[in-house]
């Protein structure tokens, strides 16, 4: 089904359902090697690039798209006092994805504003996107994430409207075994090391 969908389709609705079977356990070590050797050589990189954690499509494809920049991401972020985030990007930069399922109706918004709330105590800025941005408007996604790196880079000389510099992102080499795909380890903010980030 996969490789079905790599030959019909593009490289982010395979790359959203290839790290769906992943999250549900649904591909073995062998599958993942069979797949890599039949796919399309310019779509083999994703099998290397795919993780296990990915709650939805949506983060799938912000994390992919981010990357084809040259943004790194932080998966899964824990933060004391404010609980699990999608994404953390720098230091202090959270993105979440939206889906429909899981942030629709007064109270889900309510609990949202509070997590943005205690994040904004600590220091956070959280952009928050939900499925038509993510899918049918990635352009504002973008801009709006680079504008937000960009103040944070530069506090005092950002401009309204002014383009921000892309590092080159390449699509990067695959790794024939296919290496861990589980959680990012996450340091202290401005530390090495693994663990939870801390204000």
């Amino acid at each position: 089904m996969l490789l079905q969908i790599a030959n019909c389709t593009d490289e982010d609705t395979f790359f959203a359902a290839l790290e769906s079977a992943l999250r549900h356990s649904r591909l073995s070590p062998g599958d993942l090697a069979w797949l890599w050797r039949h796919l399309p050589v310019r779509m083999r990189w994703l099998v290397g690039f795919a993780r296990s954690d990915a709650d939805s499509g949506l983060e799938s494809l912000i994390r992919l798209r981010l990357h084809r920049i040259g943004i790194a991401v932080r998966t899964q972020v824990l933060i004391p006092g404010v609980g699990e985030v999608d994404f953390v990007i720098g230091d202090r930069l959270i993105v979440e994805a939206d889906g429909r399922e899981n942030h629709e109706g007064a109270d889900r918004r309510h609990k949202d504003l509070v997590r943005d709330a205690a994040a904004a105590a600590l220091g956070y800025q959280t952009l928050r996107f939900d499925y038509d941005l993510i899918v049918r408007n990635w352009s504002v996604v973008e801009a709006a994430i680079l504008a937000a790196l960009m103040h944070a880079e530069n506090p005092d000389h950002s401009t309204p409207g002014r383009s921000v510099p892309r590092r080159h992102a390449g699509r990067g080499t695959v790794d024939p075994r296919f290496p861990a795909m589980g959680r990012d380890a996450i340091s202290p903010v401005g530390t090495a090391g693994s663990g939870s980030v801390r204000p």
